[in-house]
């Protein structure tokens, strides 16, 4: 069956052959991540299914199947409509349940997009000035039928370290205005047991998947911690004030921990709610005031965690 048909769901599974990959469709709301390579755009089916199958024991049926583009495709430039360089190539890499669309292209990252996803990102100086002399880049959709949101971006975080030996070097979440570099969830040669997906489940949602956004307000001691893209994962953006550099830290994994905790348990957070998150600590939850409209602005759900005095707990009457 024609690849460019495969790749973007327009035909049904019984009309496929045997072995070969087949995309869902994909739309605005599909999870997506970026990904920086250091060489050229030079990707090898074979080495691919290797490098997959090497990175997990749930990846051992991984498949892969590569285009290199002969052929301008009307869809796929709707999928990356400001690109100023064609795509060298498209492919399909799929195990499981999960399937993700790659487009890759011969040429920097926009650098706007880029700075947008790195600037902000929490790593260090001179890895974000390495990110920003990469040579090529990849886009990855997910196109499964894994169901679980947090899953699907699991599977393509793993992607991008299996593409580690391709030249990955940085894995970017435009929507969640984060990036990490791949050696954070690439295997310890030593630790030739460790659970990879395991690893990346495990990362702090305001990592990669819903970034921690530093910003400082002129004349505004302290620091406000506010969170994109959380809304991926059907979940509310949060903001805190942090008062200094330190405390920040501590916003931050606090911010991942209540993510994480909506997330597992499907409670809500609604204006007014107070939180006990530890020995005599004490939050509640209100919406962003009409001071804060300049930073704390979202076209979807915002809320702003404040501390607050076990005193100022009132029982219900």
């Amino acid at each position: 069956m024609d690849f460019i048909r495969r790749f973007f769901g327009q035909v049904q599974p019984a009309d496929c052959d045997a072995g070969e990959l087949l995309a869902q469709p994909v739309g605005p709301d599909s999870l997506s991540l970026q990904l920086l390579l250091g060489d050229a755009l030079d990707l090898d089916p074979a080495g691919i299914i290797a490098s997959l199958r090497d990175y997990h024991p749930d990846m051992a049926d991984a498949r892969c199947e590569l285009d290199g583009m002969t052929q301008p495709y009307a869809e796929v430039d709707e999928l990356i409509p400001d690109a100023t360089v064609a795509p060298g190539l498209i492919g399909l890499v799929g195990w499981g349940r999960h399937m993700i669309q790659m487009i890759g292209i011969a040429a920097p990252m926009p650098a706007d997009v880029l700075w947008q996803s790195l600037q902000p990102a929490h790593i260090a100086p001179e890895l974000k000035d390495r990110a920003a002399q990469h040579r090529c880049h990849l886009l990855l959709f997910y196109a499964g039928t894994e169901s679980d949101r947090l899953e699907q971006y699991v599977a393509l975080t793993a992607l991008g370290a299996a593409l580690a030996p391709f030249g990955c070097e940085f894995i970017l979440n435009e929507v969640g205005r984060s990036a990490i570099p791949v050696g954070m969830v690439l295997r310890d040669p030593e630790q030739a047991d460790e659970d990879m997906l395991g690893v990346i489940r495990s990362m702090p949602l305001s990592l990669l998947f819903c970034g921690a956004v530093k910003i400082e307000i002129e004349q505004e001691p302290g620091i406000w911690l506010r969170t994109f893209g959380s809304e991926r994962l059907k979940l509310p953006d949060l903001a805190m004030h942090a008062a200094s550099d330190e405390e920040a830290r501590d916003v931050f994994y606090l911010l991942a921990n209540l993510l994480a905790y909506l997330r597992e348990t499907d409670h809500r957070f609604t204006v007014g709610s107070t939180l006990e998150v530890g020995k005599d600590r004490y939050l509640r939850v209100r919406a962003p005031q009409e001071s804060e409209a300049s930073f704390l602005s979202s076209e979807t759900e915002l809320l702003v965690i404040e501390p607050m005095h076990a005193s100022d707990i009132r029982e219900p009457s």
